[in-house]
């Protein structure tokens, strides 16, 4: 009987890129010899980029960590100043 391999399942995500933005990845990720993005190439790209970004994170003592954080309410959008001055946080109205 062959061992079993351990395989991390994989989920979805669906991701909106500006433009420009895209067209740079596309470009950087295209291959000369097929003349077009390989199959799981995004993938691996986003894959590697979010676990460089946490190896970061833990190599600074989690510093860094705790400076994105406190730019970034619990649903994720960016704070504003004024509305964290106020009290008004994303979500909220304020009042």
């Amino acid at each position: 009987m062959p061992p079993r391999r351990l395989i991390t399942p994989t989920l979805p995500l669906t991701i909106s890129l500006p433009q420009p933005t895209l067209e740079k990845l596309e470009k950087f990720l295209t291959s000369n010899r097929l003349g077009k993005v390989p199959k799981g190439a995004y993938q691996r790209f986003f894959v590697e980029r979010i676990e460089e970004f946490f190896r970061r994170i833990e190599a600074s003592g989690n510093d860094l960590l705790k400076e994105i954080q406190s730019g970034i309410t619990r649903d994720g959008e960016q704070t504003q100043p004024d509305a964290a001055e106020d009290g008004a946080g994303a979500g909220g109205d304020g009042g």
